[in-house]
């Protein structure tokens, strides 16, 4: 259990409860202290731990994490005729929100994402679970949208020329040429308030995308 700095007033209160109940409070006693509440300093991050192999239903599957914060991803392959590059993260909500501001900077350019050569396409789902979906809001109410947003520039920034050569999961036959698509579900399990951090998407898709391949015909593609 964490132990609050001294203070000039004695407290007789469980610390997971004054957490609870005076949460500003708690967390003060440890700002003026210059450390975080379970004991690390500002610029110390916490060293996350990645299992592989979690789900037995996919092509690949990894978990993170993370402190208080949990993160479950699986991938599966399917075949198909080949689709236009669309840039996913385009469909945008008109309130504005820290999600929507967020992910504009993550947005590729229209050049880039609608790239007519043959490729393959990686799509990203992102849900948040009622454990931990409540506590995020954007403009449009309580997790209406962000779930939608994270997904789209995830999407967006994985069929990236610059991050993975989607060309690689184009299947070549003697009757024709089809994708290979690679859709990555990403769950949400618990959370202490950094729901789309880098190293969550880094972990999560480092796990995925190191996994030995399961399925025959389709390349190896590392992150």
């Amino acid at each position: 259990m964490n132990q609050l700095p001294a203070d000039s007033s004695s407290l007789t209160m469980d610390c997971d409860a004054f957490r609870t109940v005076l949460p500003a409070e708690f967390h003060r006693r440890f700002l003026v202290k210059q450390v975080r509440s379970d004991g690390r300093y500002f610029l110390t991050y916490r060293q996350p731990r990645i299992s592989s192999n979690t789900l037995t239903n996919c092509c690949g599957s990894a978990s993170v994490r993370a402190g208080n914060n949990y993160y479950l991803a699986g991938v599966r392959g399917e075949v198909g005729p080949q689709v236009a590059k669309v840039c996913a993260s385009s469909i945008r909500q008109p309130t504005n929100s820290a999600c929507s501001e967020s992910s504009e900077s993550l947005h590729q350019p229209q050049d880039e994402t609608s790239n007519s050569s043959p490729a393959g396409r990686i799509i990203v789902s992102v849900e948040f679970p009622s454990i931990c979906g409540a506590e995020f809001s954007d403009g449009a109410g309580p997790n209406t949208n962000a779930h939608l947003l994270i997904s789209g520039v995830l999407t967006d920034l994985l069929n990236s020329n610059s991050v993975i050569d989607t060309s690689q999961l184009l299947l070549r036959a003697t009757e024709g040429e089809e994708n290979s698509e690679l859709d990555e579900d990403k769950l949400r399990g618990d959370e202490d308030g950094a729901h789309s951090t880098a190293r969550s998407v880094n972990g999560v898709s480092s796990g995925l995308f190191a996994e030995k391949r399961r399925m025959k015909g389709l390349p190896t593609t590392e992150l």
